[in-house]
């Protein structure tokens, strides 16, 4: 499959540089921070988390291709890069290569075409928010944030069919009705996505004759198809509605569905609601278990219980986001989602070496994430924001595993058309209502657990400064 993306992502860049549209963009991150967040560090300039990312696109009426570079302290990696081509007859466009398919209305107008970071605006996309592995862990907040990325999940960030990995895209239109009406089919090679982790990605054929790895519990299947399965289907007709439904499956037996609305009779208001349901039937670990909660390594045996038990994971998320101009210079924006955790799966118990478990079932947790942003524009390219962003995550335990807020006022200079500067100041409160004590300087992420009398109250401040420019 890899091959004949390739070819259909070169094709798309040789045609498309013979004509016409070339767009460039650049966006450069430099960072000042107060060290590791402790108590009485200093605020300076942190050269290891520079960014910079520059993008070409190249455009035609009926094909066109971009390359997106990202440049993270020293380290190049060509983050997506994708062609496509429309064949007018069949009204229906393929789009190949690297890169992230999302629909779905965000809400994200007050970004105003800046690359903010998560946390300074949108810290989560539509989905499922838990992080899957990483629930129980002392990582920090922005290591918790990054793993919760990595696709812990089976319904994180729900509306991304491709999910950045390499992939096959055919989407048909019909503009014959009432609305417009877009049906996308494609193929998602998952190969390159946590190909090391234990069955996060990829179709695993239990069928095959299968080996454990030395010294663990984790199935190495010999055969595997890395073949993931997405579609979508959504309809809009203007100054009524927007509605769509994503549907993803990256591996046998697990599946993502999300369904979205946006009313659009309401002037001034932007609003997208949404429900994500995510289905795991394999067990990210490849581990299965007997009705008398005992690890099978059999793989027939282990195939068996598939058919008989089903589905054996379950999460959700409900998500709301708006966005309303309370004048014309004055707007409000509020994002709010509401997640389960992926249930009915192994307890932390069960992540030991023994052939026995002691439960096979898992309680259910919850996590919320709210945000709200005033953005106000003073002039003619001046421009100021205010965001406030909640996390917390194992809401129905005695204590809150990860609990914290972002403030982050920032500051956008429009020098012209083409480009601006922008200044964020970024304060972080992690472990809020943890109690306090006199060892506030000692970090979350030393191993201590978030119940330890240690580990309580941190702060952390970060001033972002991003220029971008546009051609």
């Amino acid at each position: 499959m890899k091959k004949i993306v390739s070819a259909v992502t070169l094709a798309s860049l040789l045609a498309g540089a013979a004509f016409a549209d070339i767009s460039f963009s650049y966006t450069g991150k430099n960072y000042f921070s107060s060290g590791s967040g402790n108590k009485g560090a200093d605020l300076g300039y942190d050269g290891d988390k520079r960014k910079d990312c520059i993008a070409l696109s190249i455009n035609q009426d009926n094909y066109g291709a971009t390359v997106d570079v990202d440049i993270n302290n020293d380290t190049m990696k060509l983050d997506e890069y994708y062609g496509w081509m429309t064949f007018k007859p069949i009204s229906t466009t393929f789009t190949a290569g690297v890169w992230n398919s999302r629909y779905v209305n965000r809400v994200t107008t007050d970004k105003r075409g800046v690359d903010f970071d998560d946390q300074d605006f949108e810290l989560f996309k539509p989905g499922v928010i838990n992080a899957y592995k990483y629930r129980n862990s002392s990582t920090t907040g922005d290591e918790w944030l990054a793993n919760a990325r990595n696709g812990y999940n089976v319904a994180f960030d729900s509306d991304n069919l491709t999910n950045g990995a390499v992939a096959l895209v055919a989407a048909y239109t019909n503009t014959a009705l009432p609305g417009t009406l877009l049906v996308k089919l494609g193929l998602v090679d998952v190969s390159g996505k946590n190909k090391e982790a234990d069955n996060e990605f990829g179709r695993v054929n239990l069928s095959q004759e299968s080996a454990w790895q030395d010294n663990t519990n984790v199935l190495d299947p010999l055969s595997k198809v890395w073949s993931g399965f997405v579609g979508e289907v959504a309809y809009r007709q203007e100054n009524l509605f927007a509605a769509n439904l994503a549907v993803r499956s990256y591996e046998v037996h697990t599946a993502s569905v999300a369904a979205f609305f946006s009313p659009l009779m309401v002037d001034k208001l932007e609003a997208t609601a949404g429900v994500t349901l995510g289905f795991n039937g394999a067990g990210y670990t490849g581990r299965m278990w007997d009705s008398e909660g005992k690890l099978v390594k059999d793989a027939k045996a282990r195939q068996q219980i598939y058919q008989d038990q089903g589905t054996l994971g379950f999460e959700w998320a409900v998500d709301l986001r708006l966005r309303y101009a309370l004048s014309d210079r004055l707007s409000f924006t509020t994002m709010n989602n509401f997640s389960s955790y992926l249930t009915q799966l192994a307890t932390d118990a069960d992540w030991s070496t023994a052939d026995t478990d002691t439960t096979k079932w898992e309680g259910n947790d919850y996590a919320m994430w709210n945000m709200v942003n005033l953005t106000y524009d003073f002039a003619e390219g001046l421009t100021a924001g205010f965001t406030v962003q909640h996390l917390a995550t194992d809401m129905d335990q005695s204590y809150t595993t990860h609990n914290h807020i972002w403030v982050a006022p920032n500051l956008q200079i429009k020098a012209n058309d083409n480009a601006k500067v922008t200044i964020v100041t970024r304060a972080h409160f992690q472990n809020i209502g943890e109690g306090s004590n006199d060892k506030l300087d000692v970090p979350c992420n030393q191993g201590y657990d978030h119940r330890d009398s240690h580990s309580l109250y941190r702060f952390a401040l970060t001033v972002p400064v991003i220029f971008t420019f546009n051609y």
